[in-house]
């Protein structure tokens, strides 16, 4: 009985976990591009550029698409237990990706308020970016729970 060189099994075999590796990887692209076209509810965690002094601080953040706010908390164990140490209304807010750091993103509120971010990889930034994006877009469902006085903010609550 005559055996195929062990190379050439080896390559064959690797050749067809490569490409069902690729088939799985392009399967999860499609399903993370299709979850990203409705908005919403994300968690977890940021980078917050504070002040000159502090500069960038890690923050647990939370987006609530029903009420069209950007709330964050020093971290995830503080949120259940603290009120939001601040929180953005992302309802015509404008959110930009910026050159200055490594997955780092603008978001501006229509009042002017900016929260310079930073995610932790490319994926993460882009998933931020879009969910942020579409509750931005969609101002007549947000703009009717905020302004509704679902949501208070107490002054002050943006300092960091």
């Amino acid at each position: 009985m005559r055996r195929s060189p062990p190379t050439r099994r080896k390559s064959l075999v690797s050749a067809a976990a490569a490409a069902a590796a690729a088939e799985a990887s392009l399967r999860d692209e499609k399903m993370l591009k299709a979850s990203l076209r409705s908005k919403q509810h994300l968690e977890g965690p940021l980078r917050k550029y504070t002040n000159l002094l502090h500069g960038w601080q890690s923050r647990f953040f939370e987006l609530d698409p029903d009420s069209g706010r950007l709330w964050y908390y020093l971290s995830a164990a503080t949120r259940g237990q603290q009120a939001p140490r601040g929180a953005l209304s992302v309802v015509g807010a404008r959110v930009c990706s910026s050159p200055d750091h490594p997955f780092m993103f603008t978001v501006q509120s229509r009042a002017g308020d900016v929260y310079k971010l930073r995610a932790n990889d490319a994926q993460d930034q882009e998933i931020w970016m879009t969910q942020l994006q579409l509750c931005s877009r969609r101002t007549s469902d947000c703009t009717s729970k905020t302004t509704s006085g679902l949501t208070q903010v107490k002054p002050g609550l943006n300092q960091d």
